[in-house]
């Protein structure tokens, strides 16, 4: 699709004449940087020309996905700062930290604290309310 990025990769790496994506990544996103300051590829939710919901990866300024992206890279980058190892999303998408659109990872996260709030305000075990989630994330899952 970028036939001048490859061109260009090519040319100042004759010894790999057909590259892979992994090889073109650098140039690509150096390329992309100097078309789009200030944005980052996110997927994004568009219709398609049939009419259908299709996901179309574009290029944004705001956004959750940024933000956590972001944050993650910076926590790979610092693995021996004293923080408690917790989702990007859940420190960058909802003030609440319970979200409708949350990742896996930060619902499972959350799993144990909303469940023993369940339990004090409904009166039960806080282990019997985490397993009836449990079984419905299961049943979900099993689903999608």
């Amino acid at each position: 699709m970028h036939t001048d990025v490859v061109a260009q990769f090519v040319k100042s790496n004759p010894s790999i004449p057909q590259p892979a994506p992994s090889d073109l990544a650098v140039t690509f996103f150096q390329s992309f940087s100097n078309d789009n300051p200030g944005k980052f590829l996110s997927p994004m939710p568009d219709t398609g020309a049939d009419g259908k919901a299709v996901t179309v990866i574009k290029p944004v300024s705001t956004g959750g996905d940024i933000q956590s992206i972001f944050f993650d890279m910076w926590r790979l980058d610092h693995p021996n700062d004293n923080l408690q190892n917790i989702p990007g999303d859940m420190l960058t998408t909802s003030g609440s930290g319970l979200d409708p659109h949350i990742t896996m990872q930060n619902a499972v996260y959350q799993l144990d604290r909303v469940s023993s709030k369940w339990a004090a305000d409904l009166k039960r075990s806080p282990v019997e309310i985490r397993k009836e989630v449990e079984i419905f994330w299961r049943r979900i899952h099993s689903l999608l």
